[in-house]
């Protein structure tokens, strides 16, 4: 079968047979579509999804005049055969049809048969199917959906700066080309000084504008902007190293959940339940704040709801007034910003039962006593399909009031308060893993990390460096 499509002119033959007018033939692959032993007309199989655009809407489909089926050879010399293969073909999966007639009978909307091929689509084409309204806004679409709605509003948040800036500087935002230019990267790397410099914007905002520039020109269709700018590059990098490093994000350690335990009383109240409940989870899942708790902005398919969590007994479900008996806990973490497709990943922990600086440091037992206090937020209640972090009248906890509980018990324990931040939770679970297995892939895995830069996270345990150095100081190498 061609793969591509093929044009008879008005002095060309085909079939063995002049035609008066010009014949253009183009295939339809028709794989979901077999043809009816009685009439030769293709009816849609029913194991086989329909395809999309504008025959998902028949069921039966019946040709126009001038169409013929496979294995007819004779074709009237009036007939304006139109057609268009889509996708990959094999002689035995495909089957082949020509159209003929009006080609506004097929895909209503196109009048001319140069416009386009039959059921490809056009700019101004409203096929059945699509969410917008042109095949132009589709793929435009189609190309942003690559990355997270979270990310294409940052993107376009970002990107207004540069419009601005280019708007008072006379010149257009967007370029067309790429070809080398010194001007050009001068303006870009003006923008960097101004944002880094005079606004004093971080390392990483600025770095973040310039992929923002690159996105919007992405998207457009047009080439990367910066691919001959090496100095935009290196302007980055300069403005980082002037900047410095950040100090690293101190750990949650169990001292400090133990000090917190003991201070919020789980046991005693709803709120106490709620935020402890929260520290454990995102110290033992190594959860980012944004998984579990209200950090100013709403992404869809991300957030710990009811229905993620599952407290068990022996492997089986316990409802909510036995979740003091359950001796396991399994939590989906539906989305993430490493998870682009939101496929969810699912975690357990079975219930610890040793004491730590005074205290059960205890998931299961944690999520068990906010059940005790909230049992409408248990996987079978009837706010379990609310974020599963809210107090009584349904605020959901913020990342800022976890920060300041944490914060508390840095003070309490000789760590510098400044140094805490909800994120903290994640560097202690990471570290604390780590300490215990000494295993990197375990981590990643179990910290749903896409890079090797847990690294960074990681705080290694003093108790660890424990006989290593008379182990070192022990050895006897000898060169080979």
């Amino acid at each position: 079968m061609p793969t591509d499509f093929t044009t008879v002119g008005p002095n060309d033959s085909h079939d063995n047979s002049t035609n008066s007018k010009s014949w253009i033939m183009q295939e339809i692959a028709l794989m979901p579509w077999h043809f009816d032993d009685d009439d030769g007309r293709p009816i849609r199989r029913s194991d086989i999804q329909a395809p999309l655009g504008p025959l998902a809407h028949l069921e039966r489909f019946t040709p126009p005049v001038g169409c013929f089926s496979p294995g007819e050879a004779s074709r009237g010399p009036e007939a304006d055969t139109t057609g268009c293969r889509v996708g990959k073909s094999t002689s035995k999966s495909r089957l082949r049809a020509h159209f003929a007639g009006d080609l506004s009978l097929q895909a209503p909307g196109i009048t001319s048969l140069t416009q386009t091929p039959l059921f490809a689509g056009t700019n101004t084409l409203k096929p059945p199917g699509l969410k917008t309204t042109t095949y132009e806004e589709e793929r435009n679409q189609l190309v942003m959906d690559k990355i997270a709605l979270s990310s294409q509003k940052t993107y376009a948040n970002q990107y207004k700066w540069w419009v601005r800036f280019c708007r008072i500087r006379e010149v257009n935002s967007v370029w067309r080309t790429n070809e080398p230019n010194v001007d050009s990267e001068n303006l870009v790397l003006d923008y960097i000084v101004h944002s880094g410099l005079v606004l004093n914007k971080a390392p990483g905002t600025v770095k973040l504008r310039i992929a923002a520039v690159r996105n919007h020109h992405f998207n457009l269709g047009l080439p990367d902007p910066f691919l001959h700018m090496p100095r935009v590059k290196l302007a980055l990098g300069g403005l980082k190293r002037r900047r410095g490093t950040q100090d690293r994000r101190y750990p949650v350690t169990p001292r400090m959940l133990a000090y917190l335990k003991g201070r919020l009383q789980p046991d005693q109240s709803h709120d106490g339940a709620l935020v402890w409940a929260a520290l454990c989870m995102g110290f033992f899942f190594l959860l980012r704040a944004s998984e579990y708790l209200d950090v100013g902005r709403y992404t869809p398919g991300r957030g710990l709801q009811g229905v993620h969590v599952t407290l068990l007994k022996n492997g089986e479900p316990v409802p909510a007034n036995q979740s003091i008996e359950a001796d396991e806990v399994q939590l989906t973490v539906a989305g993430s910003k490493t998870d682009i497709y939101n496929r969810g990943e699912t975690r357990n922990h079975f219930a610890n039962h040793q004491v730590t600086h005074g205290q059960r440091l205890c998931v299961v037992e944690a999520l068990a006593m906010l059940y005790k206090h909230a049992p409408q937020s248990h996987r079978s209640g009837s706010d379990a399909h609310d974020p599963l972090l809210c107090d009584r009248i349904g605020v959901h906890l913020s990342r800022e009031t976890v920060q300041a509980v944490l914060r508390e018990a840095a003070l309490a324990t000789g760590t510098p308060a400044e140094a805490i931040g909800s994120h903290s939770l994640r560097f202690g679970g990471a570290s604390a893993l780590w300490s215990a297995y000494h295993d990197s892939g375990l981590v990643k895995r179990w910290g749903r990390w896409a890079s090797d830069s847990f690294h960074t996270y990681l705080w290694e345990d003093r108790s660890g460096a424990s006989g290593i150095a008379s182990a070192m100081a022990s050895t006897d190498p000898v060169p080979a």
